[in-house]
């Protein structure tokens, strides 16, 4: 969900295309045709735009078909996420996947331990680095963003 690195990393893949495509005897369109489909969709308007803008000397833009892309993250997801109206599962590895993502490219925050509970703190991040199947991610993360709250001992 991050349209300035996803826009980037999509003009370096042609960049790379146009000089490896003469390599296997393919030839490539100046005019590209560009989708995406959910977070695609919102990098694919990165891409359009950067094309129609001229941030690539040869690329230029075909057509664009986005779709169904989270265009309200902010005002929809995150609103949804903090009110509880997620399954609870799924908004922990949401949210633990966009604040060790956004960190890696905006410093969110110093230590896992400003924003992960113990244990998870000192395991999180690791969790997602590209190789940690789904059922870990699963196992190696809390049911709930919700912290447990203390039982109380009768005296």
């Amino acid at each position: 969900m991050d349209i300035g690195s996803e826009t980037t990393a999509s003009l370096d893949m042609l960049r790379a295309a146009r000089t490896f495509a003469p390599r296997t005897e393919h030839v490539l369109e100046r005019k590209v045709m560009v989708t995406g489909f959910s977070q695609g969709a919102s990098a694919a308007l990165g891409l359009g735009r950067a094309l129609e803008a001229g941030e690539d000397h040869w690329f230029r833009l075909g057509a664009m078909a986005p779709v169904s892309g989270a265009y309200d993250f902010g005002g929809t997801w995150l609103t949804a996420l903090l009110d509880g109206r997620l399954e609870p599962k799924s908004s922990v590895l949401y949210a633990a996947y966009t604040l060790v993502a956004f960190n890696r490219l905006h410093h969110v925050y110093d230590s896992p331990g400003e924003v992960f509970r113990a244990p998870y703190d000192s395991t999180v991040e690791a969790l997602f680095d590209g190789a940690h199947t789904g059922e870990q991610l699963m196992r190696g993360t809390p049911g709930t963003l919700i912290a447990p709250t203390p039982r109380r001992m009768n005296p």
